[in-house]
């Protein structure tokens, strides 16, 4: 696991491309994995729409295929939004609570989160290929080091050819 310690007040973005500006389509993350994630977390809600602030105070709303919300924002502090973009989820501006939330996200889509420079702030060392959403009702229930043993143990059986 890496880990470097995230600003507040800027853009994260959890994604799985070596840096997420880069055109990767075969490490985006997709809309039907991270719709998945959302509807499985008792802690958000897909809106597929986003509302912005202009600056004449007036709200705008607009469809946006993706977006979901973190409903456990912590105090005062509005709900969270995750934004869907390009294979990457962006979040602007979060708290020190709302950081926890993304690197759990992170690690269940095998992403990392980095900074508007592209700069790594967690990642965990558990690759994409080893880690699905199709494969995330059976990791809830059997557990991750269970899950992982399977692995494990099948492979040894596959590679003496038992």
């Amino acid at each position: 696991m890496y880990e470097k310690k995230a600003r507040m007040n800027q853009e994260l973005y959890i994604t799985r491309k070596r840096k997420w500006y880069d055109a990767n389509p075969n490490a985006d993350i997709s809309i039907d994995e991270w719709s998945a994630f959302v509807k499985m977390d008792p802690e958000m809600r897909l809106d597929n729409s986003s509302t912005v602030m202009l600056e004449n105070g007036e709200s705008y709303t607009y469809n946006n295929p993706g977006t979901a919300v973190w409903l456990n924002a912590v105090g005062k502090q509005p709900a969270l939004t995750f934004d869907f973009i390009s294979g990457n989820i962006v979040i602007k501006n979060p708290s020190a609570a709302a950081i926890a939330k993304i690197k759990h996200a992170a690690f269940k889509l095998g992403a990392s989160v980095q900074s508007s420079d592209g700069d790594i702030l967690f990642t965990e060392s558990l690759p994409h290929n080893d880690y699905s959403l199709t494969d995330h009702a059976t990791i809830e229930k059997a557990g991750f080091a269970k899950r992982i043993w399977w692995r494990l143990q099948n492979s040894l059986f596959t590679a003496s050819g038992k």
